[in-house]
C-alpha cells in the first residue's frame, strides 16, 4: 500500500506490525512479515566485513537469513537485546530478512485516511525509509518502506 496524498482520503484499511525502537513507535505492513521471532531462540553468525548493521545470518528452517539491527540501520546506537527484543521475519521480493527490533507492540488495523505521507520537508536518504505517518488513536507512528530500508546492496 503506497501512500499518496490522492488516497489518504481513501476508506481503505491495512494491518501493521507495530513495535518499538528506543521510545519511538514504527510499523511495518503485516503482509511483509512471515514470523516473529524471540531473540534468546535464535543463533545469529556474524559476516566478517559486512555493514555496522548486518548483526549476521541466522539458519530458520535451512534458510539462511540475513539479520538486520533496525536500530542501528535507522542510526541510532547499537545496545543490548533486552528480554522483548524480536527478530521480525519480513519477506520481500522473494528474500527473508531478520529485522531486530526492541520489542513488538501489536498488530493494528489503519484507516487510509489516518496515514499521512511523509512531510516533504524530510529530505535525503532517511526520508525514502518512511512511507507513511500514522495519526491513529492521536498518537504518531511511522510506516517504514521495507523495500528502501533493505535496499543496501
Amino acid at each position: 500500500m503506497e501512500i499518496t496524498k490522492e488516497n489518504t482520503h481513501s476508506n481503505e484499511t491495512g494491518k501493521f506490525v507495530t513495535f518499538s525502537i528506543e521510545d519511538e513507535s514504527f510499523a511495518v505492513n503485516i503482509l511483509n512479515v512471515q514470523e516473529i521471532n524471540q531473540m534468546n531462540e535464535i543463533t545469529i553468525t556474524r559476516v566478517p566485513k559486512s555493514p555496522n548493521f548486518l548483526k549476521g545470518v541466522l539458519n530458520l528452517r535451512g534458510k539462511i537469513v540475513p539479520v538486520i539491527n533496525f536500530r542501528v540501520r535507522l542510526g541510532l546506537h547499537e545496545r543490548e537485546c533486552g528480554h522483548a527484543a524480536r527478530v521480525i521475519i519480513a519477506k520481500l521480493k522473494g528474500n527473508l530478512y531478520g529485522l531486530m527490533v526492541d520489542s513488538i507492540s501489536s498488530v493494528v488495523e489503519l484507516a487510509q485516511s489516518n496515514i499521512d505521507p511523509p512531510p516533504s520537508s524530510l529530505e535525503g536518504i532517511d526520508a525514502e525509509y518512511i512511507e507513511g505517518i500514522s495519526k491513529e488513536g492521536g498518537n504518531l507512528m511511522t510506516i517504514l518502506n521495507l523495500g528502501k530500508i533493505l535496499s543496501f546492496t
